[in-house]
């Protein structure tokens, strides 16, 4: 016997009226525009800055993981955390969610270096 559910069949239906959209706007998406959009300059500077954030982003991650080993050496032998790593940790963060946006499309704005590195403190 099978139970009915009414929060999964919304959530079918709303995924299938979001395929239902995705098809609809492919189909309308001629050669023509196509051909516009390979051929526009904006698009692929956006991807050469894609591979950029995205080596920065990987980088970011390695610094992260590091700062976070020197965090525990700090508490394992002197009993408290650097203020100043946590400091630069939670900027890192900030700069983290700057280029996951960018990368995502969520935002036009360019992280560092292009803009100020975010500084909370």
């Amino acid at each position: 016997m099978e139970l009915f559910c009414p929060i999964d069949f919304n959530l079918k239906k709303a995924y299938k009226s979001e395929i239902n959209l995705q098809e609809e706007s492919m189909a309308e998406l001629n050669e023509e525009d196509l051909k516009k959009n390979v051929k526009d300059k904006d698009t692929w500077l956006r991807f050469m800055y894609l591979v950029v954030f995205g080596v920065a982003f990987y980088l970011s991650v390695t610094l992260t993981f590091a700062t976070s080993i020197f965090q525990f050496l700090a508490k394992l032998f002197s009993g408290s955390a650097f203020k100043g790593l946590s400091d630069f940790g939670d900027n890192l963060a900030a700069y983290q969610g700057q280029v996951t946006r960018y990368l995502t499309f969520a935002s036009d704005e360019k992280p560092f270096p292009f803009a100020q590195f975010p500084a909370k403190h």
